[in-house]
């Protein structure tokens, strides 16, 4: 990816308008996380319930700890897991605009790539994300299905081929020391089971 690409990446999300871009699971649609307007068109372009919170992408553990409260044991998961298809449910430390997570607590993806670290650290550590996709059809894995479908509908479509490893991610929530599934994906149960 070429930093004109990264560039502009960073200036259309301050403009308010939506971009995707490929990460390790499925490719993305982000926008600013403080911009109301702009997650109204994410809902609008996927057809997305409004009970259906937006996740975060985060740049760093910096970053992280500014926004929500992680204990010892869900940092430690998160360090060796968060390359390997991993959303993380976290409480909120801050609070953020109507439906980045819910009131309680938030989905968190910690950055893998140079292009997402740079992208959030552009946005004080923190970007809007959820799956480029139509609610309730398949995620999208590759630039050629993602331009095919979304080219007239988003503001730009970062072409990074296809994704790793071509499923959503799992999603994982910690209750009183207890780890819960919330949905699997591409984290598979033995890579973390005795993590438990």
């Amino acid at each position: 990816m070429s930093l004109k690409e990264e560039t502009k990446s960073q200036q259309y999300l301050k403009q308010g308008k939506l971009i995707s871009f490929a990460t390790d699971t499925v490719y993305a649609l982000a926008c600013d996380a403080h911009n109301l307007e702009a997650i109204e068109r994410i809902y609008q372009i996927k057809s997305r319930d409004r009970s259906k919170f937006l996740g975060v992408l985060v740049s760093d553990f910096l970053a992280l700890e500014k926004i929500c409260y992680i204990s010892d044991q869900e940092r430690k998961f998160l360090k060796n897991f968060y390359n390997q298809g991993l959303t993380l449910i976290l409480d909120k430390r801050l609070k953020f605009p109507k439906y980045v997570g819910d009131e309680k607590s938030i989905a968190v993806r910690l950055a893998n790539t140079k292009f997402s670290q740079n992208l959030a650290k552009n946005f004080d550590g923190i970007v809007a994300m959820t799956s480029l996709n139509i609610a309730g059809e398949k995620e999208i894995t590759s630039f050629t299905e993602a331009w095919s479908n979304f080219s007239n509908k988003i503001d730009l479509i970062i072409d990074d081929g296809v994704c790793k490893f071509q499923e959503p991610s799992t999603i994982i929530r910690f209750i009183d020391g207890k780890m819960k599934v919330l949905r699997h994906g591409a984290l598979k149960t033995s890579s973390y089971l005795s993590q438990n």
